[in-house]
């Protein structure tokens, strides 16, 4: 712990089911996504009109990654103020402005193209038509704040350094932290499935390292 982080009085702890919520909600946040992902009908690196044909191909399967996405949601602001409580714990400054930039990954402040899909589709518009709709989307401010999500990776990464510093905490979760965010813009741009899933598997374990440190430390963090 670093000499700004001060302990909190006992009776500040929370309880103990209320840890246990927090630490479920923090591991399935990330797993959501990865199970959302995964039964996603489009290919990662697939784009334009060859996506909306894939997307058509299986769109009976996108109801259920939608309400994985929206039940995700939830999780990931509990995860958030998780993370945020147990990196503060052992960096308080750190942790609390990696906290503040995480946000940015719960709140769903981006156009969701997935879902405007759907609804083109339902509505029999052609794939030229729909890409198109997705062009002028990104003039749109909920298109252009997409980026608030890359910063919400940032923050995790800040708040991965905060828990490094801290004695006795889990540092290879940490160490996911820092590690996974740099780990999904690339599978990005290099276009890799396997790059993709390794790196959030790996901040799903990085979550579950934060959340066992909540429980562990339940009556401390402030």
């Amino acid at each position: 712990m670093d000499p700004t982080t001060q302990s909190a009085p006992s009776h500040m702890g929370l309880p103990v089911t209320a840890r246990y919520l927090m630490a479920a909600c923090t591991v399935l946040a990330p797993a959501t996504v990865v199970a959302a992902i995964f039964l996603h009908p489009v290919e990662l690196g697939v784009e334009g009109v060859d996506a909306i044909a894939q997307f058509d191909a299986q769109r009976d399967s996108y109801l259920l990654i939608a309400w994985l996405f929206a039940v995700s949601t939830f999780f990931w602001v509990v995860a958030i103020l998780t993370l945020g409580r147990v990196a503060r714990y052992y960096s308080r400054t750190l942790g609390l402005v990696g906290m503040v930039i995480a946000f940015g990954l719960a709140i769903p402040v981006s156009l969701n193209y997935e879902d405007l899909s759907y609804i083109a589709l339902e509505n029999n518009l052609e794939p030229e038509t729909i890409v198109a709709l997705f062009a002028s989307a990104d003039q749109l401010p909920s298109g252009i704040l997409g980026v608030v999500w890359l910063a919400g990776l940032v923050g995790l990464i800040l708040l991965g350094i905060a828990i490094l510093r801290g004695k006795g905490a889990p540092k290879w979760a940490g160490v996911a932290l820092i590690i996974a965010p740099l780990g999904i813009p690339a599978s990005w741009f290099a276009a890799s499935a396997l790059v993709f899933y390794t790196a959030w598997v790996v901040l799903t374990a990085g979550f579950a390292g934060y959340a066992i440190d909540l429980v562990r430390h339940g009556n401390d963090v402030p």
